[in-house]
């Protein structure tokens, strides 16, 4: 596992995290994200790969929140969302969702699956988990990532891309 790219949110926040050039000379990718939102509304977050956004995306979850469990689905155009698995304003001060994306042969002329593994920090009863298997029904190669939340990506947000290579 090597890292590729970090990125780490300044003084203000940003909109968008976006990495472009990604190498095609690795197996898998993981990206490991630590994110917190401006909003207290309960935040989303968002990932989409910007050079198949016309391709159609699926995305199933399994939730549980410290109280009760549950299960989604979704599909549509252009994005993956991850309803409610970022840490807001609401929740304690200074804490930050924690999700992993991994993205097996993210180079080959297959359809670009991932699965996901997330968790909002919260010094309460009440703090969502998330596993979800999503599909990219595209098969050009994966060579840049985006990722937004509802709201703005706050300060100290970090997302880093590994390249992973068979063993």
């Amino acid at each position: 596992m090597q890292p590729i790219y970090t990125q780490t949110v300044g003084a203000g926040g940003a909109a968008n995290i976006t990495f472009n050039n990604i190498p095609q000379t690795f197996t898998d990718l993981k990206i490991v994200i630590s994110v917190r939102s401006s909003t207290n509304a309960d935040p989303s977050f968002y990932w989409y790969y910007p050079t198949i956004t016309s391709s159609v995306y699926s995305l199933t979850t399994l939730n549980g929140n410290g109280s009760s469990a549950s299960s989604g689905r979704q599909s549509g155009l252009g994005f993956h969302r991850l309803d409610g698995g970022v840490d807001g304003t609401s929740e304690t001060a200074s804490t930050f969702a924690n999700l992993e994306i991994y993205i097996p042969n993210y180079a080959s002329s297959n359809f670009k699956s991932s699965i996901i593994d997330s968790v909002s920090e919260n010094n309460a009863t009440a703090a969502d988990q998330r596993l979800a298997a999503a599909l990219c029904a595209s098969t050009t190669a994966i060579t840049s990532f985006y990722c937004s939340v509802d709201g703005t990506i706050a300060q100290y947000s970090t997302v880093t891309i590994y390249g992973i290579t068979k063993g």
